[in-house]
């Protein structure tokens, strides 16, 4: 134990043990077809909430830094190859708190292949989306759960009204509770893709950045 100029002990062993411990950083892939606009939307919600966070795109061999959206340079070609969960919570520190990416088909590749969580989008503007969503969220989850171990997966509507979110998720989840026994998060609901954006739309993807948060580390 050492004493510094202020007169007051230095525990050395406690300075080891964080530099030693394992950076926790939460990785998550965003299912959407719609491509990787709504991924660095929900990135910028994150950063806004002192929640640092960065997209990797591994097709366009990007990785984008929030907040501020800055392009990173120095660890990009070492993220997009990273092989394990541990590999990139070691390049990314103790300064980012999620890896955010894509997964427009799966399997997913790249960092999206080890993610511990997934973030199904249902589009919800007509019945006929509804429907073809439902259909398309339970084969990607039926995929998943066959992952081991399996990801947490968080479902979130998009477009329609937000009232009848809960409703389209409680019918999605209890089937996946029955069939897969898999339980599913509630991420929440967003304007549609055709909506302008506006402080209501960002206040909705502010409000799934914060139940995102609310969850512990998977």
């Amino acid at each position: 134990m050492l004493i510094d100029d202020n007169g007051s002990r230095v525990d050395q062993a406690a300075g080891l043990r964080r530099l030693m411990a394992r950076p926790v950083v939460r990785i998550l892939a965003m299912v959407d077809a719609a491509g990787d606009t709504l991924v660095h939307q929900l990135a910028e919600r994150l950063g806004e909430q002192a929640s640092p966070s960065l997209v990797v795109t591994p097709a366009l061999g990007l990785v984008h830094q929030y907040p501020g959206g800055a392009v990173l340079q120095a660890q990009t070609r070492a993220l997009i190859q990273a092989d394990s969960a541990d590999a990139v919570a070691w390049l990314c520190g103790g300064d980012v708190r999620f890896v955010l990416t894509s997964a427009p088909a799966l399997p997913p590749e790249g960092i999206g292949a080890f993610a511990s969580e997934m973030v199904l989008v249902l589009d919800a503007e007509s019945q006929h989306e509804v429907a073809a969503g439902l259909t398309a969220a339970y084969g990607t989850l039926k995929q998943l759960h066959a992952r081991e171990p399996a990801p947490r997966c968080h479902i979130l509507v998009r477009g329609g009204q937000a009232a009848a979110a809960p409703a389209l998720f409680s019918r999605l989840e209890s089937v996946a509770s029955r069939f897969l026994g898999m339980g599913l998060g509630f991420a929440g609901h967003i304007a549609g893709r055709g909506e302008p954006r506006s402080a209501v739309a960002h206040n909705a993807q502010a409000d799934v950045a914060r139940r995102l948060l609310a969850l512990a580390p998977y």
